[in-house]
């Protein structure tokens, strides 16, 4: 898991899914935006019922996400806060597959990092 510095509050919440701007892979979508000066990059997971019906199901899912985020939130330099929504089928897909999305999503996100 993540530190509670690191994770995206419930009163960024709302600015997040308002204003960020969306990047999209087969099985997840995120939302991200800059992030104030002076903060942290901060990350949450969302896995719906929809998604995974089974809690084990979706704190697995979870679990295996932040444990990806945590090594490509580590660097500062230009801090996010990031949302990440699983779809349907990502509950099925290896370890390996998860982190090559959630990689090519935050490299997508460079475009933010350039603004």
């Amino acid at each position: 898991m993540l530190p509670k510095k690191r994770k995206v509050s419930r009163r960024l919440f709302p600015s997040l899914l308002r204003k960020g701007r969306v990047f999209h892979s087969p099985h997840f979508t995120a939302r991200a935006l800059v992030a104030k000066e002076g903060e942290n990059t901060r990350c949450a997971v969302i896995v719906s019922k929809s998604v995974a019906k089974s809690a084990a199901q979706r704190g697995t899912l979870k679990r295996r996400a932040y444990t990806i985020l945590r090594s490509l939130s580590a660097d500062d330099s230009y801090p996010l806060v990031v949302a990440f929504h699983a779809k349907s089928g990502a509950t099925t897909i290896p370890f390996e597959e998860i982190q090559r999305e959630i990689t090519h999503l935050y490299s997508q996100m460079g475009a933010l990092r350039a603004r």
